[in-house]
């Protein structure tokens, strides 16, 4: 009974965090460039990738 229970929130966890990173990189693959630091979301913009 306990290994279905881990097993049923592993899958769920897993669904969650694929609809996470999903929904941050809808508009390309610097769509979740706000996780990185300050330096690469300059260079991002600067390079033309995103804005601000």
């Amino acid at each position: 009974m306990m290994i279905l229970q881990v097993i049923l929130e592993g899958i769920g966890l897993g669904v969650l965090l694929i609809l996470v990173c999903a929904i941050g990189i809808r508009k390309g693959a610097v769509g979740m460039v706000h996780l990185y630091s300050h330096e690469v979301q300059e260079r991002c913009v600067t390079l033309g990738l995103t804005t601000h």
